[in-house]
């Protein structure tokens, strides 16, 4: 299953990757070609613009006596070197008051492609043409008799072509540099896909991995119950005519797994809820004092009763914003978790702390414990250390403890060593201004 997702995931990623490059490369190349384009016309304008200012000696076999306030300011020894580039990428094509070919300067074009020019132009629009393999972009200008002349004859007509070889291969170049970087890239997207599904795929691989261990040890927990329900259930029909007092040994186990079967899945509902984010905490100022002491003394009777000493250090008055039910149910699942695992003649204790942003709770008990390899799977749903620890639980116990922890922002974590008992310790948030609003 998640090799056909990563597979999606990796051709999604490229795909997306490579179809922004390839709109980069688009929109850069068509503006570089607009830009260009632009240019070419900029220089066309300012050319026709000289030529009706009368500077026509790059055009004339007799230059005009005025010369321009450019020129001037240039002076003869001090030529523009811009005017100059753009100049070598002009042609003049001139042509007399009936749109006869009276000749080009420089002469670049071949009788061919004069041919091929129109003899007729918008006049004072730029335009683009082709003659033969090249491309020009063109300017049609008329200008006064006797301005340019050629031979003995007037030039009345002025067809300014550009010649735009030299851009023409710029973006030619730049077209065959995108095509290049966008193949590269392209290779490169699909391992940077593959690394970023890889990347993507943990957590919803682990998710799932967890999900199904968590379907897994349910069904696992709840076909014990169900099992002892049917064998009882089953038992009873056998006998039809005993009394309830006959069977009461075989009701009695009917109510206990009735019972346990109840915990566990209002637990795995809780979980589910957390999960899905549909519990919200109700925050409200808390007491801590007297939660604790609540708690604390709602198991001194069962204490007593596995001649356990349960023991809770003076609690120092403080007010926190939390979920008070939810700490309680907190504080009962690890002072049950404690009890259950410390055998007769042992001692359960429950500290409490307040610090400068945080109140530190502590449950400690000299216990069985839980080995070091086992301690880091505490917290996980359904895990119990060994079978002492399988006995009437349903291993959810300190995992919905850290959901709890988890939702108001705290830390739990517990210290443990085999035989040597085990403790948790649990920090929530705590500011100073909590206090004063109890």
């Amino acid at each position: 299953m998640f090799r056909k997702t990563r597979l999606r995931l990796v051709l999604l990623n490229s795909i997306v990757f490579f179809c922004l490059l390839l709109f980069f490369g688009i929109v850069l190349y068509f503006f570089t070609a607009h830009q260009l384009c632009h240019q070419e016309d900029e220089t066309l304008l300012q050319t026709a613009q000289q030529i009706q200012a009368g500077d026509v000696d790059a055009i004339s076999e007799h230059p005009h006596d005025g010369h321009s306030p450019d020129r001037d300011h240039n002076g003869p020894d001090g030529p523009d070197e811009h005017r100059e580039l753009q100049q070598s990428h002009i042609i003049y094509v001139l042509r007399d008051a009936s749109g006869k070919l009276l000749g080009q300067v420089p002469e670049r074009l071949t009788s061919k492609e004069l041919a091929q020019l129109p003899a007729k132009l918008p006049v004072e629009c730029t335009s683009t043409i082709s003659l033969g393999q090249s491309s020009f972009r063109q300017y049609t200008l008329d200008v006064p008799s006797g301005l340019v002349t050629q031979g003995k004859a007037s030039v009345r007509e002025v067809q300014i072509l550009y010649d735009r070889a030299e851009d023409e291969a710029f973006l030619h170049s730049l077209l065959t540099v995108i095509a290049i970087t966008t193949a590269i890239c392209a290779g490169l997207a699909m391992a940077a896909g593959l690394y970023l599904a890889n990347r993507a795929l943990i957590p919803i691989q682990n998710s799932w991995n967890k999900q199904q261990q968590f379907v897994a040890d349910a069904s696992h927990e709840l076909r014990t119950p169900l099992t002892v329900l049917q064998m009882h259930l089953e038992r009873l029909f056998r006998h039809p005519s005993h009394t309830v007092e006959q069977e009461g040994e075989s009701i009695l186990r009917l109510v206990k797994e009735t019972t346990r079967m109840r915990r566990l899945v209002t637990d795995l509902l809780t979980l589910a809820r957390g999960d899905s984010n549909q519990v919200q905490l109700l925050m409200r100022p808390v007491r801590m004092d007297l939660l604790i002491g609540t708690v604390v003394e709602q198991f001194r009777d069962v204490a007593e009763q596995k001649d356990i000493h349960l023991a809770a250090a003076q609690v120092t008055p403080v007010t926190i914003r939390a979920d008070e039910e939810r700490l309680q149910q907190l504080l009962t699942i690890l002072l049950d978790n404690a009890l259950k695992f410390t055998d007769h003649g042992g001692r359960v204790e429950v500290n409490f702390a307040v610090a400068a942003n945080a109140v530190q709770l502590t449950v400690s008990d000299n216990g069985i414990g839980v080995s070091e390899e086992d301690l880091p799977k505490v917290f996980d749903r359904f895990f119990q250390a060994n079978k002492a620890r399988s006995s009437g639980g349903t291993g959810l116990g300190l995992a919905i403890a850290k959901w709890i922890v988890d939702e108001h922002h705290g830390k739990i974590w517990a210290e443990s060593r085999l035989h040597e008992g085990m403790t948790v310790h649990v920090v929530l948030p705590f500011k100073a201004t909590d206090s004063a609003s109890g």
